[in-house]
């Protein structure tokens, strides 16, 4: 067992202290971040259909609405776009069937994002990880420190 010093045990200690106060303060600030997105949503979600009941030209992008008193009310609208990994082979032959023939080509649609497989890149010997270093930038972390 490792002999540790009172002001060490004295600092963990307040460690200790400070993750839990820390861990409150997160959880309050959380639930007022949820309380202001949902009315900032709500607020968005009023003026946005209160705008297509008289102005057929919103769409996606940049909306710039003059307004009576002179000012212009600048509304980005955006759309999150998810792709479904289980539907790209069915979007595939629908494009090729569908799309004209001078269309963009289906795969230029797609961005594949690499990701390092650490488990795998920790089985690697010296040499490989040495060859694989080329590609990877490494950067220390926060520590994750916890008391049990």
């Amino acid at each position: 067992m490792l002999n540790f010093n009172n002001q060490f045990i004295t600092f963990v200690e307040q460690y200790a202290k400070d993750v839990e106060n820390f861990e409150k303060e997160k959880r309050r600030v959380a639930v007022m971040e949820r309380k202001v997105k949902e009315a900032r949503m709500h607020i968005y979600n009023e003026i946005r259909e209160a705008l297509r009941a008289v102005d057929k030209d919103y769409k996606e992008g940049v909306n710039n609405i003059p307004l009576p008193d002179g000012r212009v009310l600048k509304i980005t609208h955006k759309v999150t776009r998810k792709i479904l990994p289980d539907q790209i082979e069915v979007a595939r032959n629908h494009y090729a069937r569908m799309a004209p023939d001078n269309e963009i080509v289906f795969d230029d649609l797609l961005r594949i994002k690499h990701e390092l497989f650490v488990r795998t890149y920790k089985q690697l010997s010296p040499a490989g990880k040495l060859a694989a270093s080329w590609m990877i930038e490494a950067r220390e972390a926060a520590p994750t420190v916890a008391l049990a």
